[in-house]
């Protein structure tokens, strides 16, 4: 291997440890200087680059080689608490029960289905004889032969049930190709859209099928229309979301009706509506605009390489519409907004029976439900309010049916699921009852495809229980559960979950959610396990994860750290760990890291750490904050380089973060601000944990140039090397793989197998 790099990528000739040169470059804002030495691998030609990630895999590889056999073993515990052959509880869509069978040895899927007038009632399709009467929709696994790389990002079922269509990935950059093919038959019909990104929506009659396209900076802002079985050469792009801070995603209504259009920054929103009902013209009549009222700019268009250009929808002014959501003979070309947009104002809508909800956060920052009868657009501030949440309460989601709806919230920082039902006599929208929960456990509303029903399909789990498939009736008020995952070689009974509370220096309350062995004692010697993200909002809830069993088995305290940025206790919550506040986020977890040392669950000397994107941020920067209070960190696809990133605005999806993190460009206060937790910039002359950070080549959130630089430059300014050699700091790299990881749920097996071995290994548990 050593051949193949030239002097710039060099392995030590002693240690064999890859050797970045530094090549100095000063980046100058606001007056600091900051020397980068390594940021030219960004513009480096590719095969130098890719000759140092193999240089680095090789050496991660000869560094782990003795833990072959833990590697291997943890597999096998893994595939001893999996059931390999099992299958999914059905669920109903349209006129057909779909579910998934995984089989042993497989590493994907099978969808299947049988038609509902057979079985009136959820068919038992555990019964061979029920079995053998299914129709194939498709087979993962024969689509992935081939490939090093496969992934599903979205897939749609025509109404009628004839067509299913399925955006693939096969490099894991997130960008996908449009595979339609006919149920019955299995023919393809349509393979032509390429370089699509999530979402998928059939019209009507399926004779379309819109889906989203994202710009350079892979910026989803861009919604088209394909008619299927044509070429690309006729597609034409509706809508087009100009502002770079704003991404977009679209939906069916759960009636059928509509095509949901949401676009969105990080404080502010606004929705579309498009009839499905009736189809569009594909002629120069459609109307291109932006969600701001502006005329769309269409020259910007980006049609790739050997792919036919499509026809772009002529800009000839904006459309606004008042529409009564009974009509059947609305005629609209091109999606209409349905409640405007107005900066710092987010909302979205629901169909519920003959009205929109409408959840939104106007006159309260954990958002309200109100509801527009029959017409839009609708002005926000005029809506009558349904339900307004308590201090302490934040709603996150509404799914809306016929005559009821459930709200998705939480309360106290616990996941809560409420049935909103509208009363029959005065024809009022009422928030009812809240769904029963245990402790500790995680609810989420799941696939409820059926728009006229009487029960609610949710999902419950825990650190310590299988996830739970459930039914909540409408009528009965009660909650039957339709499948627990089985877990061979499992008992829940063996092991105790619970919650903990640290407290921040500025006196915040922060919970900690524990699991362990039943019988572990609280004498200060076991090795643990801490988790973190904090970021976005997005709540640190807790799943299952048989992955973990292994951990737990050995004596490992698990724990989930609830961090402020997250969004556990409602925007506040989040708020308090952005922008100029971000700092928080880091300091909560060191300081629940420290409340379980102080509670005697964990040895100081042997505490693990671990968060995965922005939580790799997180990751890099306690260790700089508190670097001898980790024995090892596990940073997954890690946000290491933040300023460098965030700085350039012509990066993957950087402008869109300046309202997560601030705009360091325009504002010497939050430039100053990110250089004083940025993980690459602020590394200290310390003796580190081991480190192992995990990145593939096709990230498109997160550049592989990130960690890549942070091992680069943990290895020349910290002391690991020189005083603790048995403190490696380690570069996993996978070769065809995006932000997820690997593909295939054998190779994620072995993935991880190869992570926990190393935190293992560090702990003493080898």
């Amino acid at each position: 291997m050593a051949e193949e790099l030239n002097q710039d990528c060099k392995l030590d000739s002693i240690a064999h440890l890859p050797v970045l040169e530094p090549r100095p470059d000063t980046r100058s804002f606001h007056g600091d200087d900051f020397v980068d030495d390594y940021e030219w691998i960004r513009h480096a030609p590719k095969s130098e680059v890719l000759a140092h990630i193999r240089a680095e895999n090789e050496y991660f590889a000869a560094q782990t080689a003795d833990l072959a056999d833990l590697r291997a073993q943890l597999v096998r515990e893994y595939v001893s608490h999996t059931k390999e052959d099992d299958l999914s509880v059905p669920v109903q869509l349209g006129e057909f029960w779909y579910w998934n069978e995984t089989s042993k040895g497989a590493d994907y899927a099978k969808l299947w289905r049988l038609p509902c007038s057979d079985y009136a009632e959820r068919p038992d399709v555990a019964n061979p004889e029920v079995a053998q009467r299914a129709e194939l929709v498709y087979d993962a696994n024969a689509l992935a032969e081939g490939e090093s790389f496969f992934s599903i990002g979205s897939h749609a079922i025509s109404r009628d049930g004839q067509l299913c269509a399925l955006a693939i990935d096969n490099s894991g950059g997130e960008t996908f190709r449009i595979r339609i093919h006919e149920i019955a038959t299995g023919a393809v019909i349509d393979d032509a859209v390429r370089d699509a990104v999530y979402g998928l929506v059939f019209n009507a009659d399926a004779s379309r099928i819109y889906y989203l396209r994202a710009d350079d900076a892979w910026r989803t802002c861009e919604l088209w229309v394909h008619q299927v079985g044509t070429s690309t050469m006729h597609d034409v792009m509706l809508w087009r979301e100009n502002d770079q801070r704003f991404e977009i995603w679209i939906e069916p209504s759960r009636d059928g009706k509509w095509l949901i259009l949401n676009t969105s920054s990080r404080t502010t929103s606004e929705v579309y509506l498009l009839d499905l009902r009736v189809p569009e013209s594909l002629s120069s009549e459609n109307i291109l605009a932006d969600g701001s009222g502006e005329i769309a700019e269409h020259d910007s268009v980006q049609t790739p390489e050997n792919v036919p250009q499509p026809a772009v929808a002529e800009a000839t002014g904006m459309k606004r519409v008042v529409v009564d959501l009974q009509l059947q003979d609305l005629h609209t070309p091109a999606p209409f907004s349905v409640g405007g947009r107005r900066e710092g104002l987010e909302y979205y809508i629901e169909p519920a029976g003959d009205a929109l909800l409408v959840m939104h956060n106007l006159n309260n920052s954990d958002f309200e439900i109100a509801f527009a009868k029959q017409t839009v657009p609708f002005e926000v501030a005029e809506l009558p309010i349904i339900f307004s949440p308590k201090l302490g309460e934040r709603i996150s989601e509404i799914s809306g049916f016929a005559d009821f709806a459930a709200v998705e919230m939480r309360s106290a920082g616990v996941p809560q699921i409420r049935i909103l039902r509208r009363n029959q006599e005065t024809a009022q929208w009422e928030m009812g009852e809240a769904l029963p929960t245990r402790p500790g456990e995680t609810l989420e509303i799941a696939e409820n495809y059926l728009w006229d029903v009487r029960v609610l399909r949710i999902t419950r789990e825990s650190l310590i229980q299988p996830l739970t498939v459930s039914e909540y009736g409408i009528d009965s008020l009660q909650l039957q559960d339709l499948k627990v995952t089985e877990i061979p070689n499992f008992n829940p009974k063996d092991y105790v979950e619970y919650t903990e509370w640290a407290v921040a220096a500025d006196g915040t309350k922060l919970p900690i959610t524990i699991a362990h062995k039943a019988d572990l004692a609280r004498d200060g010697s076991n090795p643990g396990y801490v988790y973190g993200y904090g970021s976005y909002e997005i709540s640190n809830d807790v799943w299952f994860n048989n992955l973990l069993i292994p951990l737990l088995d050995r004596g490992v305290v698990v724990a989930f750290t609830h961090v402020r940025g997250g969004g556990e206790f409602g925007r506040s919550w989040y708020e308090h760990g952005k922008m100029l506040e971000k700092r928080n986020t880091f300091t909560d977890f060191i300081d629940s890291t420290r409340h379980l040392v102080d509670l005697g669950l964990v040895d100081p000397q042997r505490i693990a750490a671990e968060g995965r994107s922005a939580g790799g941020l997180l990751m890099g920067a306690v260790v700089n904050l508190a670097p001898d209070l980790y024995r090892v960190v596990l940073a997954g696809v890690p946000f290491v380089d933040a300023l460098t990133t965030i700085l350039r605005p012509e990066l993957p999806l950087t402008v869109g973060e300046w309202e997560e993190w601030g705009n360091p460009l325009q504002s010497p206060k939050v430039y100053e601000y990110m250089r004083s937790y940025s993980p690459y910039e602020n590394i200290a002359d310390a003796e580190y944990p081991a480190i192992l950070a995990t990145t593939s080549i096709n990230d498109v959130r997160v550049s592989f140039i990130e960690p890549t630089k942070w091992v680069a430059a943990l290895r020349e300014h910290t002391r690991n090397y020189l005083h603790v050699p048995t403190h490696p700091i380690l570069l996993k790299t996978e070769m065809t793989a995006g932000h997820r990881g690997g593909s295939g749920r054998y190779q994620r097996w072995k993935n991880r197998a190869s992570e926990y071995a190393f935190l293992l290994h560090q702990l003493g548990l080898a």
